[in-house]
């Protein structure tokens, strides 16, 4: 390229000498009159400015040629870059396929039957409510409509009906007498000692009315009736403090010593079941399971 360049520009220099040469010699033989320039003079100074003038148009094709070479040389470097690409520098990169469209999903062909849902497609559906008891979810399920029923443990029943929560009806059991069941739960009447229980030091078995009460004196150990502050009857057990009174599971009502030892009892065992009354008429009795009497203290009728 450059060697090109260059010949073109001393090709146009030599023609520009020739004409300036013509051009010189056509003035002359115009004046009239006048001395002819020495020919030798004309001709050196044409080929001077011939020169001159190549000289010029070289060193602007040499500046043109190393614009050129130092473009190429980018071009050169930008193919050898990471990352490079021609198609997309050049303005000719291939558009990208579009995006399918999106589809939303439905409620059915996720199987959900109720609550809010994503559709996939940057919204929120509503598949619906549930009918009660069933709620969204309160079968264990997310999205399904269901229901956990309860039971009479996880309610803290032991007796009566109970309803699960669903729809359904629960039998917690019975009582053994003299307990009732009062609110789900088997309690014994007031003034009642069932078997399996103890009147410890300083407790008492009052009777409904509020008027009589067996106390199980801490002081001294002894098993005391009260009508008021007249005691009524006693199980003569004083001198042992620390005693306890025990409504065995066989239906024996026992006195015991701190160490364990029985110091008086009713002497009614064999009849599991029975339990103990201090009755609202100032008698203390022992009821067989079958509610028949097996032993009073003989206070009746205050």
């Amino acid at each position: 390229m450059r060697l090109v360049m260059g010949a073109m520009a001393l090709t146009s220099a030599s023609a520009c000498a020739t004409q300036a040469s013509t051009s010189g010699g056509g003035d002359a033989a115009g004046q009239s009159g006048g001395s002819l320039p020495d020919a030798g003079a004309r001709k050196d100074a044409s080929h001077d400015t011939g020169l001159a003038l190549g000289d010029a148009i070289v060193a602007t094709v040499d500046a043109t040629v190393l614009d050129l070479d130092a473009g190429q040389a980018d071009a050169a470097r930008d193919a050898t870059s990471p990352g490079f690409d021609a198609a997309k520098d050049s303005g000719t990169a291939p558009k990208p396929d579009a995006a399918p469209p999106c589809v939303p999903t439905t409620c059915a062909t996720q199987h959900v039957s109720c609550g809010p849902l994503s559709n996939a497609c940057g919204a929120t559906i509503d598949c619906g409510p549930c009918s009660l008891p069933s709620t969204c979810g309160g079968g264990g399920t997310v999205g399904m409509c269901g229901c956990t029923a309860t039971t009479c443990a996880s309610a803290g029943k032991s007796c009566g009906s109970l309803s699960d929560g669903c729809g359904g009806m629960l039998t917690c059991g019975t009582c053994t007498a003299p307990e009732t069941c009062g609110s789900g739960v088997c309690a014994a009447p007031c003034g009642t000692l069932v078997g399996g229980s103890t009147l410890a030091g300083g407790d008492h078995l009052v009777s409904c009315d509020g008027r009589f009460s067996l106390d199980m004196q801490a002081t001294d150990g002894n098993l005391v009736l009260y009508f008021g502050s007249d005691a009524l009857w006693s199980s003569t057990t004083s001198g042992h403090a620390g005693d306890h009174a025990s409504m065995q599971t066989d239906g024996n009502l026992v006195v015991y010593s701190a160490t364990s030892t029985a110091l008086w009892q009713a002497e009614t065992s064999g009849n599991a079941g029975a339990y103990l009354v201090m009755q609202s008429d100032g008698n203390l009795v022992i009821y067989s399971a079958s509610q028949v009497a097996l032993w009073s203290s003989g206070t009746c009728c205050h």
